[in-house]
């Protein structure tokens, strides 16, 4: 069909690729019409991209423009569409562009016959001291008479110009205090120090023991500590002291922490601090809270942290009438280096209640929170896990764990016991159960009496059990299926001369003959197989 348009719009379409097609001719029944495909160049779009790749503008500072370039004029008015990618701590009120934004997308109209756009971006000023920010402007989409050019995003950052903020943070992790003896001052840093006054509140969270043993200079109204910052004062300090209560006790432990700061403060890394009271009396024998460590996984395949991760842990158990704080404990695996891990004081999730069950996860990712260690467990060779008192000297508890497979675990049978066995149930958070797991209806048992096995019947294990004397010699398994053929077998070692797990996931359905020969005797059952 013929095309009835003026000049203008002629030239904009004939330059437009889009409108171009091979066979115009036999639409058009114009035997002259000609052939594009013989020594003719199509013409393309024109390509649209940023003249800049990243520049940087001042919080309140004058407009920037940020310019868009075309590769050749456009006969007709285009269009793009740029969206915003705004970084963290960045909002739409730091800044503002012309043409405007709406909702993280600005839509430019392009004037025929240019080869430039400017956008306009300016910085506003917020009052917040803060560090650089960054914005994303991304060519997404285009009209059809262009192509988006390689240069196809640009980077504009915000440089702050208000008042830089201030951290304020405790000088060391731990102090330790004499009871009835001399004050000690808490340190706490200003950096970079600055000319305001700001009012800083510290927070005291009292561990098991502790009533009215200790004083603060200023006093604590309700567990608080109100302090005040002198200007261009790098320090902040309080005092603490002491009562002599004439009772031989166990070290006790107070936590302090920044939990509200004004103006141009904010707190920094190191925001609490444990006061470790050390007992003056007659030295006690051993009067520390009863914890042990009583389960440990090195293999973990059915117990995943708050992170859906399947890591090493270890569980603590506190056999003690009271709530036990565990801020400021230590936990390696090394005696030499007891200091390994210090639990930080976060008392709501360090606490553990009386007769009650903390797990930690041993997966050296301690950025995932408190109850995250810096070292992990050995499944191969075993190895040890310790846990010391704050003052990183007296040890309190530890468990020496053999080579585990996986969904295994080691501890103590009861909790808190001295019976320390490989569980083939793991207990995370609960009590410890026998690490041979009780006979139930569908067992099958010797006629001897001296082997069994369940589950009966069997799918993908079943789990051998010798009873009566124990195994001082050897002893050796052999399965035969119904006709008598002996089969092999992948068969585990779980306690020395006690048990075994066979496993039967490859064998076909019928019944087959277990048994046990040994330097005390044999015995032998039977077992179906679904």
């Amino acid at each position: 069909t013929p095309l009835v348009v003026s000049g203008t719009e002629f030239l904009s379409i004939i330059n437009n690729p889009n409108y171009w097609f091979l066979d115009n001719a036999q639409q058009a029944y114009y035997e002259n019409w000609p052939d594009w495909t013989q020594n003719t160049t199509l013409p393309t779009a024109s390509s649209i991209e940023f003249s800049q790749s990243n520049f940087q503008i001042s919080e309140g500072g004058s407009q920037a423009l940020l310019t868009l370039s075309l590769s050749a004029p456009q006969f007709a008015p285009q269009t793009a569409i740029i969206e915003v990618l705004e970084f963290p701590g960045i909002s739409s009120g730091d800044y503002s562009t012309l043409p405007a934004m709406n909702n993280g997308t600005i839509s430019i109209q392009i004037p025929a016959n240019t080869i430039e756009f400017d956008i306009s971006v300016q910085a506003l000023i917020d009052g917040i001291g803060e560090s650089i920010e960054n914005i994303t402007f991304s060519i997404t989409s285009v009209s059809g008479g262009l192509s988006i050019g390689n240069n196809d995003f640009a980077t504009v950052s915000i440089i702050n110009t208000d008042q830089n903020f201030s951290q304020i943070q405790f000088v060391s992790d731990t102090v330790y205090i004499t009871e009835g003896g001399a004050t000690v001052q808490i340190n706490l840093n200003i950096d970079p120090p600055n000319s305001d006054i700001n009012s800083v509140i510290i927070s005291s969270f009292n561990g098991a023991g502790i009533a009215t043993d200790y004083f603060t200079a200023p006093a604590d109204f309700n567990g608080q500590l109100l302090l005040q910052t002198s200007p261009n004062n790098p320090s902040l300090s309080f005092s603490v002291g002491t009562y002599n209560d004439f009772q031989i006790e166990a070290d006790e432990v107070v936590q302090f922490s920044i939990t509200t700061v004004s103006n141009s403060l904010q707190i920094g890394n190191q925001a609490s601090i444990v006061l470790v009271i050390q007992d003056n009396d007659n030295t006690p024998t051993v009067y520390f809270p009863e914890l042990f460590i009583n389960e440990v996984c090195a293999v973990n395949v059915g117990f995943p942290d708050e992170n859906n991760q399947f890591d090493d842990w270890i569980e603590v158990y506190n056999a003690d009438t009271g709530n036990v704080l565990m801020s400021g404990y230590k936990l390696t695996n090394s005696l030499s280096n007891p200091a390994l891990f210090s639990i930080p004081p976060v008392s709501s999730q360090t606490t553990i209640p009386a007769q009650g069950f903390k797990v930690f996860w041993a997966d050296q990712n301690t950025f995932q929170g408190p109850l995250h260690l810096n070292f992990t467990l050995n499944q191969n060779a075993g190895g040890l896990v310790a846990l010391f008192a704050p003052d990183a000297e007296t040890l309190i508890d530890q468990l020496s764990y053999p080579p585990m497979g996986a969904g295994e675990s080691f501890g103590r049978i009861p909790d808190g016991g001295s019976d320390l066995r490989k569980l083939y149930v793991t207990t995370p958070g609960a009590p410890n159960l026998d690490s041979i797991p009780p006979l139930f209806s569908q067992g099958a048992e010797s006629k001897d009496g001296l082997l069994s096995a369940f589950p009966n019947p069997a799918k993908e294990m079943v789990n051998l059990v010798k009873t009566g004397k124990s195994l001082n010699g050897t002893a050796q398994i052999k399965v035969y299926d119904i006709r008598g053929s002996e089969i092999a077998s992948q068969v585990e070692l779980l306690q020395p001369g006690k048990s075994w797990r066979i496993h039967t996931h490859d064998w076909a359905a019928g019944i087959y003959s277990i048994m046990l020969n040994s330097s005390e005797g044999n015995s032998s059952l039977r077992i179906m197989v679904e």
